[in-house]
């Protein structure tokens, strides 16, 4: 039995996506070990949560725009949860498409036409900023985030499915309600593992995915995410997304079909 065991398919597929993880995981630390060892981080928030600032939210509260929609949470949760709440609020709000657009600068307003069209002429479920379409298009991004995008997007592949996938940490992001609703948002990480997450469980639903062409852009910020903290995070989510895969696969080919669009 435990030889049979060995020998299976969903056995190997996640011995060679954990033996990949390993070597991945030492490639970044390479990559990344001087920033990550001499990395400082500051809260001038009032509550030291890494939160918004007092004075942003008292502007935001200000503004009199009914489109607008200010959602607190009361302490740093991680990207994942903050994302979840906006899914939510975007859902009740009967929206048609929701966008994901950071607030650090890196996700230009102006590609935001380019991610939706696909979506409103009912080629794509969702759509996925790409940064690597060419080479003009990584001249501002440091090799280091170059190089674990490039490895975390093929891993990537292997747990959601999506073999054209080309930028999975990319978040500038258009996903119709219609696929979100389907999307267990429960399950989603609450750090920065939450875009791999997404596409394993766009993956499971079948969603249609499309890469959209936007160039990388970079300024003086620096980014919070640290391999330490975030790596195994990220690359523990990838993982079971590969074992959740081969078991979906699994049942498909046992004639039980998994919920999809």
């Amino acid at each position: 039995m435990a030889a049979n065991w060995m020998k299976s398919r969903q056995t190997r597929y996640t011995g060679y996506a954990a033996a990949y993880t390993v070597v991945v995981l030492a490639v970044l630390a390479a990559v990344n070990f001087l920033g990550n060892r001499y990395d400082k981080s500051y809260d001038a928030t009032s509550n030291k949560q890494f939160s918004l600032s007092d004075q942003t939210v008292k502007v935001v509260s200000e503004l009199v725009d009914p489109r607008i929609v200010l959602i607190c949470q009361p302490s740093n949760q991680g990207l994942g949860s903050a994302l979840v709440s906006g899914y939510k609020q975007a859902l009740a709000l009967q929206a048609d498409v929701v966008v994901v657009m950071a607030g650090d600068d890196q996700m230009d307003p102006g590609y935001l036409p380019a991610l939706l069209e696909p979506i409103c002429t009912g080629s794509a479920d969702v759509t996925k900023g790409n940064r690597f379409s060419s080479r003009a298009s990584l001249r501002t991004m440091p090799t280091n985030r170059i190089i674990g995008s490039l490895v975390l997007t093929w891993l990537t592949r292997l747990a959601s499915g999506y073999s054209q996938l080309q930028d999975s940490q990319n978040g500038y992001v258009a996903i119709s309600t219609r696929a979100l609703r389907m999307v267990s948002l429960a399950s989603l990480a609450h750090g920065y593992s939450v875009e791999n997450a997404m596409l394993i469980e766009l993956g499971r639903i079948r969603a249609r995915l499309v890469d959209v062409p936007i160039p990388a852009r970079y300024g003086t910020e620096t980014s919070k995410m640290r391999l330490a903290r975030d790596g195994p995070a990220i690359l523990g989510t990838i993982l079971l997304g590969v074992a959740k895969r081969v078991g979906w696969l699994d049942r498909r080919r046992r004639g039980k079909r998994p919920v999809r669009l």
